[in-house]
């Protein structure tokens, strides 16, 4: 730009043999003095990449020669209004972070004597504003969970061989909550442990060797969104009773559901085992509780016991 505008008023034999002109060449060899090939290429299209020119790119076919935090250095490439083409480059040094520049910086015309050489891209290496990190995920509204216990609930009863439709899933106590991640944390709470309450107050606390395959069967339940129906068949006249999750959290009492469902003589009988361990599945009222592989423990709810075997 100097180099054109000393050209147009010296003429181009005194720009060539020009004391001060070598003077500022020798001063600063890589500024636009010396830049007329390097930005006619610019000119077509191609980036300070392709041309490995040194320094720093900043956007726009725009680069600059050293981006430090304390700087004081030309911008280089500005095709139309340095001012806003400095501020530009600014901008995108800062976005990027590139070097550790930051905000703090300020662009100004350079002059030699009353002829605008260039703009300048200025920061005095100020501390940068600490950036917060990223703020922790909000909790869902009903987590976290407070407890979580499990029974046999009587559904009916029938004095003859039936068919009942009974209802499984999730009964919740707020439909804002995502289910997925409600059903992730109810699992791992009921694979943890939970009690059983029994008549008279007292309950049988379910270890993890236990309560883990219960976690696992009943994932889809404690997932669900809504309750659905399956049919039961009772073959005798009885009590009907199902196996319920009752899961408390911040929004109240959610049932869980599932397909355990057992029949027994009469409602003073209730179940004795948790699902899947009586040793005769069609007298559940009975007192013959087995463990499962793995287990370290045999629960009998009516005598609320725990037998402890090893696995």
């Amino acid at each position: 730009m100097l180099a054109s505008l000393l050209t147009l008023s010296l003429g181009q034999d005194e720009v060539l043999d020009n004391p001060v002109l070598d003077r500022l060449r020798a001063k600063n060899p890589d500024s636009a003095l010396d830049r007329a090939k390097e930005q006619a290429e610019l000119s077509k299209g191609l980036t300070v990449a392709d041309l490995e020119l040194p320094g720093n790119p900043c956007g726009g076919g725009m680069y600059i020669m050293n981006v430090l935090p304390t700087m004081n250095d030309q911008v280089m490439g500005i095709s139309g209004d340095w001012m806003q083409g400095c501020q530009t480059c600014a901008t995108f040094l800062e976005t990027y972070h590139v070097n550790g520049f930051c905000t703090g910086w300020y662009c100004e015309i350079g002059y030699f004597g009353p002829i605008a050489t260039g703009v300048w891209l200025h920061r005095n290496g100020q501390a940068c504003p600490v950036t917060p990190g990223p703020a922790p995920p909000p909790q869902p509204a009903c987590q976290p969970l407070k407890e979580v216990n499990a029974r046999w609930v009587p559904i009916a009863s029938t004095s003859e061989q039936i068919s009942y439709k009974v209802a499984k899933g999730v009964t919740r106590a707020t439909t804002s909550e995502d289910s997925y991640e409600w059903g992730a944390a109810v699992e791992a709470k009921v694979s943890a442990g939970f009690q059983v309450p029994t008549i008279g107050g007292v309950s049988v606390d379910i270890s993890a060797s236990v309560s883990a395959s219960f976690g696992n069967t009943y994932t889809e339940y404690f997932q669900s969104t809504e309750s659905t129906e399956f049919t039961f068949t009772a073959n005798r006249a009885g009590v009907m009773w199902q196996w319920q999750f009752n899961v408390y959290d911040a929004c109240g009492m959610n049932i869980v559901k599932g397909m355990d469902v057992v029949l027994t003589e009469n409602q003073a009988e209730p179940p004795c085992c948790l699902p899947g361990h009586f040793t005769d599945p069609s007298k559940p009222e009975e007192a013959n509780c087995v463990a499962t592989w793995g287990e370290t423990a045999v629960y009998n709810l009516c005598k609320k016991t725990a037998e402890f075997v090893q696995a």
